[in-house]
C-alpha cells in the first residue's frame, strides 16, 4: 500500500477482524472511509445494529489519498448547478457542505478527537481575466444565496494572481487520525466492523443480502459508502472516466502563505493547503488531472 503523509503520521494497521459467520443486522454499511464511519457513527445514535464492512483495513482507500478539504464549495460552480438544476436546489447543495462542516466538528468536539482540525478561508483564484470574470459572477450568486464569500482584486495572496474569491469558514484535518479514533468509538458504541471482507455480490429480491468472500449479511437497509457504489458497477463504471492525479508535500520557510485552501479555476485545477508546522509550513499540493489512455 502506498505511503501517504496521513499514513506517515497515522499509520494503517487492522484492529478488526474479517466476517466468518453468517450475520443479521438492521443496516449494513458498505466502505470504511470518512463516509461509512461518519454514517455508521450517527446511526448508532438510534440504537438499531449496525454492521460495517471495509475490504481492506479502515481508512486505506480514498480516505488515506485525499487531500482532505472540509469545504462547501465543490468542484462544479454556483453557476453550473444553477443551471442544471435551480437556484433553490443549488442553495441546498451549498448548505448541505456547510452542515458537513458542523457535523464533522461537533463529532470532534463531542469525542474528544485529535486530528488537527482547522477551521481556515478557502480562496479560488484566477490566473487571467476570463477567469476573474466567472469569480465575479460567482460571487454575485454566492451573496444573493446569503453565503460568506466575497471577490477580491488586491495584494494579499503572496503569489500572482487576476483576483479571487474568499470562502469563510471552511475546514481542513487530518482524515486518518480522525476515522481511526471515530472507529474506535463507534465500535465500543456497539458496532460491528469487519476488515477485509470484500463484498462480492448484493442478492435478494430487495437486494438486502450481501455476500462477501467470508459469509453473508442479512440487513434491513444496506447503505453504500464506497469510492464508486458498487451495487451497480456495470451502469456506474460506464460513466466514468478513469483519471491520474498528483500530489505532493512540500516544506515551505515559516509564514510563506497564510493557513489556508487554495484552488484555481484552470482545467485541469491545482490546489494546495497550508499547515503551520513547528519550524516551517507544509504544503499539500495537487491537480494536473488527466485521463489514463
Amino acid at each position: 500500500m502506498m505511503n501517504t503523509t496521513w499514513s506517515q503520521e497515522q499509520p494503517l494497521k487492522q484492529h478488526y477482524p474479517r466476517l466468518s459467520e453468517n450475520i443479521n443486522t438492521d443496516i449494513a454499511i458498505v466502505g470504511g472511509g470518512i463516509s461509512g464511519l461518519v454514517t455508521g457513527y450517527l446511526l448508532a445514535q438510534t440504537g438499531k445494529k449496525i454492521v460495517l464492512v471495509e475490504k481492506d483495513i479502515i481508512g486505506s482507500g480514498e480516505t488515506a489519498h485525499t487531500t482532505a478539504f472540509i469545504t462547501a464549495a465543490f468542484d462544479t460552480s454556483l453557476q453550473e448547478r444553477v443551471s442544471w438544476y435551480n437556484k433553490t436546489t443549488a442553495t441546498v447543495v451549498w448548505q448541505s457542505g456547510q452542515k458537513a462542516i458542523d457535523t464533522i466538528e461537533k463529532i470532534i468536539t463531542t469525542e474528544h478527537i485529535d486530528c488537527d482540525f482547522v477551521r481556515s478561508p478557502a480562496f479560488i483564484y484566477a490566473l487571467n481575466k476570463q477567469g476573474a470574470i466567472k469569480l465575479q459572477e460567482e460571487a454575485h450568486l454566492a451573496q444573493e444565496f446569503k453565503m460568506n464569500a466575497h471577490f477580491y482584486q488586491d495584494t494579499v495572496l503572496p503569489f500572482q494572481n487576476a483576483g479571487y474569491l474568499r470562502i469563510e469558514n471552511q475546514a481542513k484535518f487530518q482524515p486518518l487520525k480522525f476515522i481511526t479514533a471515530l472507529a474506535k468509538k463507534i465500535h465500543k458504541q456497539g458496532v460491528f466492523i469487519f476488515e477485509n471482507t470484500e463484498v462480492t455480490n448484493y442478492i435478494g429480491k430487495n437486494h438486502t443480502t450481501i455476500h462477501t468472500k467470508g459469509a453473508d449479511i442479512h440487513a434491513q437497509d444496506i447503505i453504500i459508502a464506497t469510492h464508486n457504489p458498487n451495487n451497480l458497477p456495470f451502469e456506474i463504471h460506464n460513466r466514468i472516466i478513469p483519471t491520474q492525479t498528483y500530489v505532493i508535500e512540500a516544506h515551505l520557510p515559516k509564514n510563506t502563505f497564510p493557513e489556508a485552501m487554495f484552488w484555481d479555476t484552470e482545467e485541469p485545477c491545482h490546489y494546495f493547503r497550508i499547515e503551520k508546522i513547528n519550524n516551517y509550513d507544509r504544503m499539500i499540493l495537487g491537480g494536473a488531472d488527466q485521463p489514463i489512455d
